[in-house]
């Protein structure tokens, strides 16, 4: 299991189930004992963001031999997505908060990887942040005024921060960081860098800042690589969900620890 994202109402997850980065997306809950929900089939989808509302969601489908982002109600009531767009290597990573705009990925060969937005009534992508460095792994705050993502621009991959509407970035992490995701309040971001979780709190007044970034814990849970992506996300209460193993080995199944998340602040 991978790909963790934890409903808006705090209440369920989705994770993708099946080899490396893709499988079929099921629906669990949190806190509860209800038995888990296939939101899709087929062993092609994954890269779930859920919409505002919680009642569906985008992922990637490689079905056909073709990348797409798709829309599925997230009850697993019907068993056949909308395509959104078809692009190469697309991943949905967040909606606006309104619902009206899909942040997503899409990889180009002269730019690389790029940041996206979609418009869900109209049908129009735009680019949010193209240039020739990689761009991914983009994170909405809840306010729907800055995003967080993932830039190699220096060389390495690091965690910035940037208005929603533009400007000029910020850089939130020190010596590396993937998987950045805001605190509910929208006062800190959260990252990896390797084997630690770190947290840097975020300021926007008089101007954009961020606090130099501090280790939160170490271990638990399974490093940011190609393979295993999205492997942890924040409740409401800024606790922690993890998907979790011993040692990570090609095709070794995977514990999401469903009853141990740790405030370890």
């Amino acid at each position: 299991a991978r790909q963790l994202r934890i409903s808006p109402d705090g209440r369920s997850f989705i994770v993708v189930q099946g080899a490396l980065n893709f499988g079929e997306m099921w629906r669990y809950s949190l806190g509860s004992q209800s038995q888990p929900v296939r939101i899709t089939s087929g062993g092609s989808t994954g890269y779930a963001a859920w919409r505002p509302d919680g009642r569906d969601i985008a992922y990637q489908s490689r079905a056909a031999r073709k990348t797409a982002l798709m829309s599925m109600a997230s009850d697993g009531s019907v068993s056949t997505g909308t395509v959104l767009l078809e692009g190469n290597e697309v991943i949905a990573d967040d909606w606006s908060p309104d619902g009206a705009t899909l942040v997503y990925e899409m990889t180009a060969a002269q730019t690389g990887t790029d940041v996206m937005l979609l418009n869900r009534a109209t049908g129009a992508h735009t680019p949010w942040l193209q240039t020739p460095a990689n761009e991914a792994e983009a994170r909405i705050s809840p306010d729907g005024k800055w995003v967080t993502y993932v830039s190699d621009q220096t060389g390495r991959n690091e965690v910035w921060i940037r208005a929603f509407s533009g400007g000029a970035p910020i850089r939130v992490s020190a010596d590396g960081g993937h998987q950045p995701a805001w605190s509910r309040s929208g006062k800190s971001i959260y990252f990896t860098n390797g084997t630690r979780m770190m947290a840097a709190d975020v300021s926007t007044m008089p101007a954009l800042a961020a606090s130099t970034p501090r280790q939160l814990f170490e271990g638990g849970f399974i490093p940011y690589n190609s393979t295993y992506r999205r492997t942890f996300d924040v409740t409401s209460d800024d606790r922690f969900l993890v998907a979790y193993t011993g040692a990570v080995e090609a095709n070794q199944p995977l514990v999401v620890l469903l009853n141990a998340l740790n405030n370890r602040r």
